[in-house]
């Protein structure tokens, strides 16, 4: 009885020991890795949102954009009125008996000259259009992207991210704290507040 009390007390020593170390093992294991990741330097980033909707209709740089689309619109109802009148034109010759056939493919031949020049001067016109379109975006995307970056500086912000487009990125969710449209829409404003599109042509 007294050896086997003595063996038992024996036993619960050395297990006791062995977790007594095993425990001071883990915490300085533990206590090794948390040093090494407190001598990492993690930076936190600033960010900042902006609502591209609201930038397109509210920053006045954007509305210079309506007026060339405004005369493309111009130049389409020009083009659909001239052809909706010389059709209507080739069809009142073909309906006139008392024209003679030779007389109408001589009056056809005039008026395919004619929409061949009308069509020719309307497309160059088209053209110059989309062209001038293709500047003022370059310029004013140029402009937006200085405007952005410099207000970024400004306020320490590291990304600046798009959430008025969801093709782009949508955001779910910010706090007003890190939307700068407003910033951005007044320093526009400010910057470019027309464009003159006599500068691009």
């Amino acid at each position: 009885m007294y050896y086997f009390r003595f063996w038992k007390g024996i036993i619960a020593g050395i297990v006791t020991l062995g977790t007594v170390a095993i425990s001071i093992a883990v915490v300085s294991y533990l206590s090794e890795k948390d040093t090494e990741i407190k001598k990492q330097n993690f930076d936190v980033l600033r960010i900042g949102v902006i609502d591209s909707i609201r930038l397109k209709t509210e920053a006045k740089c954007f509305r210079t954009h309506d007026k060339i689309a405004q005369r493309i619109s111009e130049l389409m109802l020009k083009i659909r009125e001239t052809s909706t009148q010389m059709s209507n034109q080739t069809m009142q010759i073909r309906q006139n008996k008392k024209i003679k056939p030779k007389q109408k493919q001589s009056q056809f031949a005039q008026m395919n000259k004619k929409w061949k020049v009308f069509s020719t001067e309307y497309s160059n016109a088209m053209r110059k259009e989309k062209e001038l379109d293709a500047k003022l975006t370059d310029y004013i995307q140029n402009k937006v992207l200085y405007v952005i970056s410099g207000i970024a500086k400004k306020f320490k912000i590291d990304i600046v991210i798009n959430k008025g487009s969801p093709d782009v990125l949508h955001v779910f969710y910010n706090t007003k704290n890190i939307d700068i449209t407003d910033i951005v829409i007044n320093e526009l404003n400010k910057t470019i507040p027309n464009v003159d599109l006599k500068e691009f042509e």
